[in-house]
């Protein structure tokens, strides 16, 4: 056996050996993780994360959508009634069209816009509600003005608030026409 062993090594046929060993090793670890890997990707834990997603810690949140702008509002004002029982006093019935004139959509969730009605013998506070693409307003508002008295509508804020009472629909009402 010793002679058997020197003769081996002793011509160089111990790098051979080493050759065919490490060969089969890499192709049994090629094997092995091959199939390490198929097992993996039919059977694996689902609960894993996909490599191809930051982690959760490093995942910014999603943003809600951001809120209009009163700026982005345009309320017209149409006046349906005037009573004038003296010449420097009148009671205007009025109706408001809201209109949005922003460039991005309106957000899927319910908001308010407050507005100021101007013109008359003092500002009159009003707000309407937006859900989607449909708005909920006061009809037959009225205000205190002088005969010749024109109103306009300012938005002065939006809030985040739930809408709340039945869908108006939002038909123009002719206006009355100018005082003689």
């Amino acid at each position: 056996m010793h002679r058997l062993g020197v003769a081996l090594f002793s011509d160089g046929g111990w790098k051979q050996l080493v050759r065919k060993w490490g060969a089969a090793l890499t192709l049994v670890g090629i094997v092995v993780a091959g199939i390490g890997v198929s097992v993996f990707i039919l059977f694996g834990d689902a609960r894993v994360p996909d490599a191809t997603q930051p982690p959760a810690a490093l995942q910014t949140p999603v943003a809600a959508p951001k809120l209009p702008t009163p700026e982005e509002f345009n309320i017209g004002v149409t006046v349906t009634d005037r009573n004038c029982p003296s010449a420097d006093n009148c009671v205007y019935t009025y109706t408001i069209q809201p209109n949005y004139i922003g460039l991005h959509p309106l957000p899927d969730q319910p908001f308010a816009v407050t507005y100021q009605v101007r013109g008359g013998h003092e500002p009159r506070h009003g707000e309407f509600t937006v859900h989607g693409t449909e708005a909920r307003f006061m009809k037959g508002v009225t205000v205190e003005g002088s005969a010749e008295a024109q109103f306009t509508a300012v938005p002065t804020q939006v809030i985040n608030r739930q809408v709340f009472g039945p869908p108006v629909p939002v038909d123009p009402t002719p206006a009355l026409p100018p005082p003689e």
